[in-house]
């Protein structure tokens, strides 16, 4: 029973983490660019425990407050349609290969400001930390929380691991200005749809 529920709460977290999104594109950019990768990878995964314990042992509480989700999704909103913008403009600008991109210095708190950003004004990821696998505990008890929130907590470790420090891997493929265009596009196209789909919600 116990390595059943920590083995739901490892699975459920995996399907939902590994959809591409805000976080996980961002995660791939540093990655490949090989800028503190580790502090971002840390930061998401600090994240999570905050956003996931919230959902495992507090989402009676979170559910009914109308005006969070709202203020969420404005949020989100803002987040979403900035972070594509400025995608966009790098598109646009290109002339950047991946060589250049790693050898220029990049401040550690700007990026952390980012990860956070990327994070808690994400509102895909309350859905998913919150709404999604707090609703799947919500019949459990103390213990049972518990166990689902550690399985949680690994799928989401190695998830992240995986992802910023595997991004490498990618290394070859990203040595041109084109494929930095194309990832740049790809990202702005997602942000755009992604905040337009809240923005119709939140106004529907």
């Amino acid at each position: 029973m116990l390595l059943g529920i920590i083995l739901k709460g490892f699975a459920t977290t995996m399907g939902l983490i590994a959809a591409i999104g805000a976080q996980n594109t961002f995660i791939i950019r540093q990655g490949l660019m090989r800028q503190h990768v580790a502090m971002v990878v840390a930061t998401c995964f600090i994240c999570d425990i905050i956003l996931v314990a919230i959902g495992v042992y507090a989402v009676d509480y979170v559910i009914t407050a109308p005006m969070l989700e709202k203020c969420l999704t404005v949020a989100g909103i803002v987040f979403l349609f900035t972070y594509a913008t400025l995608s966009l403009r790098s598109a646009i600008k290109g002339g950047k290969d991946l060589a250049v991109k790693a050898a220029e210095h990049a401040a550690w708190w700007p990026i952390l400001l980012a990860t956070v950003a990327v994070t808690f004004l994400n509102p895909h990821a309350w859905l998913d930390t919150v709404v999604i696998l707090g609703g799947i505990c919500v019949a459990m008890d103390f213990a049972q929380k518990s166990q689902f929130l550690i399985g949680a907590l690994i799928g989401s470790g190695l998830w992240f691991i995986s992802l910023g420090f595997g991004a490498r891997l990618l290394t070859p493929c990203f040595r041109s200005p084109r494929a930095w265009q194309i990832l740049d596009s790809l990202t702005a196209v997602m942000m755009y749809t992604l905040g337009m789909s809240l923005l119709k919600g939140l106004i529907g």
